[in-house]
């Protein structure tokens, strides 16, 4: 027992000893801290353990060719000096050198550094980016304000929904609106030129009226009373209103307007609407070809079994008041002056002079020279105390001299 304390109390100071000592003792450079402080405390006391028990050498320890050498008689009992090593292993965890759990960090820097290649400076850089990580404040604010976004477009969306179906709505109430506009002005337009009905439109009923240069043509069917006793009321009205509709075709054909029907009689205006330098002529060529057309219409009756229809026509120039006429319940564009009454009594003439077309001595004057006329004699008309010169239509001959307008 003094023996092995003596050599405890020597390994002791060898221990301590300066870097150069432990060589010449053979003791080589002292462990790393960790595998000082781990590893090389326990196989430094198993050695003293196993030389204290008889000297048997530590298996598998990196001393044991020196150990197995023979002790001199007079050397101490320690252990030859061992062959310089290696530079350490890295300390891994299956050494045991460190208990479980402990010291987690000082294991992953020492993996870290003995890692060929390694950055000894990996830590601070995964610290650094450890460090800058994102702020939960940031992202708290980044989906605020993507909610806030959010609603704004929703709210958009649904603004723009509403907006377009009001603007489906008043496009739909618009259309009906025109609608409802244009199948009245076509009503109106049966009691009025269509012109006179955008002026009301646009200004509402005018009382205004102006004096203007028309030519009058009166037309009317000759012995109709007498034929109306004798048809039904639905035949009539049929025969009646296929004439009204061929002839008032043939007026606006020829740029003249129909003023009203009174009773079998229609009454048409030329010139009444706008400035018309040919109104003379185009009347004269309207009642010609209402003359051809009442032809047509007397053949399709006949194929039907109904009696023929006469008709006379009485066409007179000069200055009347036009305007819209009447009251807030009925109103009319119509003409007044003495123009139209001569224009009817013309019409009462045709009965006289048996012929179907007269004009009187002003449509002559104003009349194309190629329309072929031959006089009639002057008879008395009511209201006039003068008697009244017309003269019959009989064709026109087209030639080759143009037309000239009609002076006012």
């Amino acid at each position: 027992m003094r023996g092995g304390g003596r050599g405890a109390r020597r390994l002791a100071r060898r221990r301590r000893a300066a870097p150069g000592d432990r060589r010449r003792l053979g003791l080589g450079r002292p462990a790393p801290a960790d595998e000082d402080a781990h590893a090389g405390g326990d196989r430094e006391g198993t050695r003293l353990r196993a030389r204290r028990a008889g000297g048997a050498p530590f298996p598998g320890g990196r001393g044991a060719p020196a150990r197995r050498a023979r002790r001199h008689p007079g050397q101490p009992g320690l252990a030859p000096a061992r062959r310089t090593r290696g530079a350490p292993g890295a300390l891994r965890a299956r050494d045991g050198a460190l208990p479980a759990g402990r010291h987690a960090a000082a294991h992953a820097r020492a993996r870290q550094e003995a890692r060929p290649g390694g950055d000894p400076r990996g830590g601070r850089h995964r610290g650094a980016r450890q460090r800058r990580l994102p702020d939960e404040r940031g992202d708290r604010r980044v989906l605020i304000v993507a909610a806030a976004l959010a609603a704004v477009a929703v709210a958009l969306v649904l603004r723009l929904g509403r907006t377009r179906r009001t603007v489906a709505a008043l496009e739909e109430r618009l259309a009906a609106a025109a609608r409802s506009l244009e199948s009245l002005q076509q009503a109106f337009a049966r009691f009025a030129p269509a012109e006179v009905v955008e002026d009301i439109i646009a200004q509402g009923v005018s009382t205004r009226s102006e004096k203007k240069e028309v030519t009058v043509l009166f037309a009317d069917l000759k012995g109709f009373t007498t034929l109306a006793e004798h048809l039904d009321p639905d035949v009539l009205v049929r025969i009646l209103n296929g004439y009204f509709e061929r002839m008032s075709r043939t007026i606006t054909d020829h740029r003249g307007h129909v003023a009203k029907f009174i009773g079998d009689g229609i009454l048409a205006l030329f010139g009444a609407l706008e400035a018309n330098p040919w109104q003379t002529n185009d009347a004269a060529h309207a009642a010609l070809a209402m003359r051809a057309a009442l032809a047509d219409y007397d053949a399709a009756l006949a194929a039907d079994g109904l009696p023929a229809l006469a008709m006379g026509v009485g066409i007179h120039r000069g200055t009347v008041v036009a305007g819209v006429i009447g009251s807030a319940e009925l109103i009319e564009y119509g003409v007044i002056g003495s123009a139209v009454n001569l224009a009817a009594r013309v019409q009462e003439l045709t009965r006289a002079h048996a012929v179907d077309v007269l004009v009187t001595a002003a449509v002559r004057d104003a009349l194309d020279p190629r329309f072929t006329l031959h006089a009639m004699p002057p008879l008395e008309v009511k209201g006039l105390p003068d008697p009244v010169a017309t003269f019959a239509v009989d064709r026109f001959d087209a030639g080759t001299r143009p037309q000239a307008p009609a002076t006012p």
